[in-house]
């Protein structure tokens, strides 16, 4: 398989809080040991148990800074300060569903009622939307996210 076509992962460990490259998936085994990950931190290579991973796969685009973009990244706007950002509804969550890869606000949007199912993930949008972070690496996203989602209730 050539290095372009091949499938890229990374996995969170939620045991150790921290982001590993998955360099292998094992998910059965005749010795009857629990499915498993081949995972390296750039400096380790260990198997962990795949209890305690969330398996994150690649879309196979990168940004417009040439970050690989993966499922569970967050998205910004071009142009838009951090400050903007915890301000804004200009963070976007990249998922998996419906067999394509979608970005959706992380805050829905009163304003924006089209915006609520999300966009699918395509060259076009690259432009517009670098990666900033991701759910597991950059918790905090989650926590403006949540808290611009209660002040957002009741709005127009």
């Amino acid at each position: 398989m050539s290095e372009e076509n091949r499938l890229n992962f990374l996995a969170w460990d939620d045991e150790r809080k921290k982001m590993w490259c998955v360099l292998a998936l094992h998910v059965s085994d005749l010795n009857g040991r629990l499915p498993r990950a081949e995972v390296n931190d750039g400096r380790v290579t260990e198997w962990r148990p795949l209890k305690n991973l969330h398996i994150r796969q690649s879309t196979g685009l990168t940004d417009r800074n040439g970050v690989e973009i993966f499922d569970g990244d967050v998205l910004g706007e071009v142009g838009i300060s951090e400050k903007e950002l915890m301000l804004e509804w200009s963070t976007w969550k990249v998922v998996y569903k419906d067999a394509a890869f979608w970005y959706v606000p992380l805050v829905p949007s009163n304003h924006h009622e089209d915006d609520q199912d999300g966009y699918l993930l395509g060259d076009d949008t690259l432009a517009r939307h670098p990666v900033i972070g991701s759910i597991y690496d950059n918790p905090e996203l989650m926590e403006v996210a949540g808290n611009k989602r209660r002040r957002g209730r009741g709005r127009a």
